[in-house]
């Protein structure tokens, strides 16, 4: 499928309307004279749509019984593939959002950005990690290891997910959004990583709302967190002792995963 093809295959898929629910970081705000006919669209909300591949990790605590402690948790099991044409929204956009978007400053999903849809995902491959805590670090190893040789796990029919939070999360690394639509609550104007907008067939028009050669190098959009794949991990290991094991809220993901 070509570029246009996907740009208006964007422009069908996100034509409705999404809730508000989204966090957001205080950012800095943009100069007029970098961005242009952009400037406005700088303080209003924007969905992006990627194509893709967009990597796509998922992961699962799972037991043999209902665990007390996080302790009694025997197992976390990665899966990995690519998913395609991925909608995304952000509600809350101060301008340097809107700036990390275009440029993918993104590695994995950032708190201002709330997944919205995809449409095919392909999970290829899977690996399971027996869990161990050593002090009050929790690390996940895995099970192929020959090195291990902590305790044989019970049988993988008898381990079942047992309501803990799922991890489900997007890596943005190598990826570049197909197109972005800004003011997606109202007039919902649709432009590629360019500048240029876009018709409802996903062809460019004549119109162009900023150069990003003008962006690129600007300070006015330097105040931004990346947020990598360990910290994700320990932020969602952080939910579920805290939802799950509040007597191990204490416990922390070890700096070797």
């Amino acid at each position: 499928m070509s570029v246009s093809e996907e740009q208006a295959n964007a422009v069908r898929l996100s034509n409705g309307k999404s809730n508000d629910r989204v966090g957001s970081y205080v950012m800095s705000k943009a100069t007029s004279h970098l961005t242009g006919s952009l400037g406005k669209y700088l303080a209003l909300p924007f969905e992006v749509y990627y194509a893709g591949p967009l990597y796509v990790y998922q992961m699962e605590l799972l037991s043999d019984q209902q665990p007390k402690r996080f302790r009694d948790v025997k197992l976390l099991r990665e899966a990995g593939g690519k998913a395609w044409r991925v909608i995304f929204r952000c509600g809350r956009n101060h301008g340097t959002e809107l700036i990390c978007t275009i440029f993918n400053r993104i590695e994995m999903t950032p708190q201002w950005l709330e997944f919205l849809s995809d449409e095919v995902v392909d999970m290829n491959y899977t690996t399971d990690y027996r869990v161990s805590i050593r002090g009050k670090e929790v690390s996940f190893i895995d099970v192929d290891d020959e090195d291990d040789i902590e305790q044989d796990l019970p049988d993988a029919e008898q381990l079942v997910e047992f309501g803990a939070e799922i991890f489900y999360d997007f890596d943005f690394t190598d990826a570049c959004p197909t197109c972005i639509v800004l003011d997606c609550d109202d007039t919902r104007v649709t432009i590629d990583v360019q500048g240029f907008v876009l018709d409802r067939h996903g062809e460019r028009t004549k119109q162009r709302l900023f150069d990003p050669d003008l962006l690129a190098d600007s300070e006015d959009f330097e105040d931004y967190e990346v947020v990598e794949k360990v910290d994700a991990k320990r932020n969602w290991l952080a939910t579920v002792l805290q939802q799950h094991f509040s007597e191990d809220a204490g416990l922390t993901l070890s700096l070797n995963g």
